[in-house]
């Protein structure tokens, strides 16, 4: 009986290992990528058309056709970051031609809408913002530079792609009062001028507001409200589109970078 047990247990560990190496006879291989730089689009460009980014001629943004084969990419009021929430793209560490195209098939052309140069470092993650208005549309990489995991504390920066702002921004992270603590504000940048931003600042986790406020001004130009950070996480607060007096909603964005 004991020599039984012990066959059959060989049997099943030889069949286990094989069923791990193998599936309908190919070899499965599990490689992880290790190296490479990483990025990601944000369609910040209020008047820009659906784009995707190339860099030296190859398509980033691998966004699927439509249902009936039209090649769309990413809007300003739709998905507006690619890969969506806190994905990067990884891709070979190096210099790059970077482009920006209209690739949407149902215009029968695939129009550039802006270009940028970009070196890209191994290990390092970038966002790579589509700013402006029409005539004068560009990208802005901007490295995101993540902060060491801890989970105790959340993290959040501040980007400015709002065109034709008139002033910069100062902004903070204001967490509401709780039972257990009272308000707490914390200062998340100042003086933040177009296609500037601020190095990534904790905060516990709770439930926050954030004011982005004229520079030298003591009320808030816009608000993004009741906002719950989790700790361990990693986020970018930015204001984006072109400036008006009465901002919308969709001028202020908060992404997730991890």
């Amino acid at each position: 009986m004991k020599n039984i047990a012990t066959k059959t247990l060989a049997m099943l560990t030889a069949g286990f290992l094989f069923a791990s190496c193998e599936k309908d006879g190919v070899i499965e291989n599990y490689n992880p990528t290790t190296s490479g730089a990483n990025i990601k689009m944000i369609h910040a460009a209020q008047e820009a058309p659906m784009a995707n980014m190339y860099l030296n001629n190859e398509k980033v943004t691998a966004l699927a056709p439509t249902s009936t084969g039209i090649i769309t990419g990413l809007s300003y009021a739709g998905t507006a970051v690619f890969p969506a929430s806190y994905g990067y793209a990884t891709v070979p560490a190096g210099n790059y031609n970077m482009q920006v195209i209209d690739t949407t098939s149902a215009k029968g052309a695939a129009d550039v809408v802006s270009t940028a140069t970009a070196g890209l470092a191994d290990g390092a993650f970038y966002s790579a913002f589509l700013i402006g208005k029409a005539g004068a549309f560009e990208t802005l990489v901007v490295e995101d530079k993540l902060p060491a995991p801890n989970n105790a504390m959340a993290y959040i920066r501040f980007v400015n792609v709002m065109v034709d702002a008139p002033a910069n921004f100062d902004v903070k992270a204001v967490r509401k009062a709780t039972l257990d603590a009272p308000e707490a504000v914390t200062v998340i940048g100042e003086n933040i001028a177009y296609k500037g931003n601020t190095a990534y600042v904790a905060i516990e986790p709770g439930t926050y507001d954030f004011p982005i406020y004229a520079t030298g001004s003591a009320t808030p130009y816009t608000t993004m409200t009741g906002v719950a950070p989790t700790g361990g996480r990693v986020y970018t607060l930015y204001t984006r589109g072109i400036h008006t007096l009465t901002p919308a909603a969709t001028n202020r964005v908060l992404v997730r970078d991890r």
